[in-house]
């Protein structure tokens, strides 16, 4: 893969954040536990599979472009 595309990559998957917080507000006030024990695994299984998946695998190739490096 080619840095840029390595960028673009990582940039879309910053942009989920936004989308992804909005569901961890909905499954924080839901009422039942039970379900929301089962939606905070559904949603941690998503994050897990972005960073473990997507983020981390280019990080290696390009660590230069690592989103949670230090300034």
């Amino acid at each position: 893969m080619h840095k840029t595309e390595a960028q673009n990559i990582l940039n879309a998957t910053l942009s989920l954040n936004e989308g992804i917080g909005k569901i961890d507000d909905i499954i924080t006030n839901m009422s039942d536990e039970n379900e929301k024990k089962v939606w905070v695994q559904k949603l941690g299984g998503l994050i897990g599979y972005i960073v473990n998946e997507i983020q981390k695998p280019i990080v290696r190739e390009y660590p230069d472009l690592d989103p949670y490096a230090p300034p």
